[in-house]
């Protein structure tokens, strides 16, 4: 991570630290910015990183803070609903809850939804998330948000097939 400072006119490396872990050991994979101005990091390996304007964590999130994934691919704000999606490397889609820094996952989700590295979501509107995995092809999730935790109601799947009319790649990212 490089830092601008406006008044030097350079980037400064910036390090990321939480106990034994830092960012130069685990590169940073996504960004997200809330209202406040804190910046929420997701890292290969390192969980996520939140980080306020005056450049101090202000909190790690790992495995203990519902992460189920050290890895996290995208962060991706859903103001519909008021919470930010989070994809991660082999363990699917979790969601955290920005007000209380709480990170849950999906209940109903299919144990082999559960195990797919999530590299992109889209959430269309308060119902409909679109989802791009590596690998697995992109789905439609079809969620309950009327009460917390979200509930997945149901789920489409659209992979490549070789000389049909579907998608170009099994690997979707944004």
């Amino acid at each position: 991570i490089l830092t601008f400072t406006p008044d030097h006119k350079k980037f400064i490396p910036y390090t990321l630290r939480s106990g034994n872990m830092t960012s130069k050991q685990n590169p940073v994979r996504c960004f997200w910015e809330n209202k406040n101005g804190d910046l929420y990091i997701g890292t290969k390996g390192s969980g996520i990183f939140m980080v306020s304007p005056d450049n101090t964590i202000k909190k790690h999130f790992d495995i203990q803070d519902g992460l189920t994934s050290k890895s996290v691919y995208t962060i991706v704000d859903d103001s519909i609903n008021n919470v930010c999606w989070l994809g991660t490397d082999q363990k699917g889609l979790l969601y955290l809850n920005p007000k209380t820094n709480k990170i849950s996952g999906l209940k109903n989700t299919p144990p082999e939804l559960n195990s797919i590295s999530i590299y992109a979501v889209y959430p269309q509107n308060d119902s409909i998330l679109w989802v791009g995995s590596y690998g697995n092809g992109l789905f439609k999730f079809v969620i309950n948000t009327d009460e917390l935790p979200y509930t997945l109601l149901s789920h489409k799947k659209y992979i490549y097939e070789e000389n049909k009319n579907t998608i170009s790649n099994n690997n979707i990212f944004s």
